[in-house]
């Protein structure tokens, strides 16, 4: 919107604000609504909850903070990549994203790496942009799924110590794929089944030629 830029730059140079590296806004989607665009770092607890679909039942049990109205200003550890101001400096001193992640999770390395860094990451709601979550990547579901899952096992990879990742590991190719074809099958949807396979298959594949 045509104040955007500018009220979120004139928060980034007030003084008490100097150590925020990382600054999102108020993200509103199609309906006109606040979406919830702000998450927790991934921990094993959240992500073997959204692999087994409890984070659906129970919002506060997964790493978005869905909980969260999203109607004030608030330093959290991330914000989503679709309003990611990010300060010169502390970019050029990250080095930018890591190229590893393709689509998804490389604001979420970027900003854990900015926090060990003693940077801080803010929701900022005095700033507003218009966003459709997923518009694109809809086209293209089951390699929209792939890509997410890959990208989540390399963060726990790469900042996660051996135990936990096999407990991700675990989630992520046994229980939340029979969590999803679970779900499409109570929902009659063939097509989701067949995503979900599809989408496992490119996983699969993937892995076999890391190894």
């Amino acid at each position: 919107y045509p104040d955007t830029l500018k009220n979120v730059l004139v928060f980034m140079r007030v003084k008490e604000n100097l150590d925020t590296g990382i600054c999102g806004v108020q993200l509103e989607n199609e309906s006109g609504k606040i979406s919830r665009s702000s998450s927790r770092f991934p921990s094993v607890t959240g992500l073997l909850n959204h692999s087994a679909g409890l984070s659906k039942l129970f919002p506060n049990l997964g790493c978005p903070m869905s909980e969260w109205d999203h109607s004030s200003t608030k330093v959290v550890d991330q914000v989503i990549g679709a309003f990611f101001l990010v300060r010169q400096h502390v970019f050029v001193e990250l080095e930018g994203f890591d190229e590893q992640f393709f689509v998804y999770f490389e604001e979420v390395d970027f900003s854990f790496r900015a926090k060990n860094l003693g940077w801080f990451s803010v929701y900022f709601a005095g700033a507003r942009a218009f966003h459709v979550g997923g518009a694109l990547s809809q086209q293209v579901k089951a390699r929209r799924l792939f890509y997410s899952l890959r990208s989540r096992i390399q963060y726990v990879c790469k900042h996660f110590n051996l135990p936990m990742i096999v407990m991700v590991l675990f989630g992520t190719l046994f229980i939340e794929f029979l969590s999803r074809l679970v779900s499409s099958a109570v929902n009659r949807s063939s097509a989701s089944i067949k995503e979900t396979f599809r989408a496992y298959a490119l996983l699969y594949k993937w892995l076999f030629e890391r190894i």
